[in-house]
């Protein structure tokens, strides 16, 4: 059994206009995933589950990227493991505790460098389990 336990999913062409365009290396080997195309290849080579996270590039809006991984895992269950990338504030994340299994920190790319900022969603994933 193969379960692939890192993949970046987007909508079809949410990366067509910057991919290669920006100087930071992520921004190079970007590529569009939307999750048709990605169930279609894994399957394809015998993988079974993904654990999927959004994009954390800064063209399409947090809630944007994470509510595409919501609907995803919402369509299908079986095959993708839902997680969020990390917020500041614990409105966008805890109202969907029940569908997602953690958070994605990609401090790299987000436009806060202070841990300290994300504290009460930490708080939060500690109080919750």
């Amino acid at each position: 059994m193969i379960f692939d336990a890192h993949v970046h999913l987007c909508p079809d062409g949410c990366l067509d206009s910057i991919i290669g365009t920006k100087p930071n290396p992520s921004y190079q080997m970007a590529h569009n995933n939307p999750w048709e195309k990605h169930m279609e290849e894994a399957k394809k080579r015998g993988i079974v589950g993904s654990i999927i996270f959004p994009l954390p590039f800064s063209e399409l809006t947090d809630k944007e990227k994470n509510d595409y991984i919501l609907d995803v895992s919402r369509q299908h269950p079986e095959f993708y493991v839902p997680f969020l990338l990390i917020s500041n504030k614990v409105e966008d994340i805890e109202p969907h505790l029940s569908e997602i299994q953690g958070i994605k920190e990609h401090f790299l790319l987000t436009k806060t460098h202070d841990i300290k900022d994300f504290a009460p969603i930490y708080d939060l994933m500690q109080q919750k389990g």
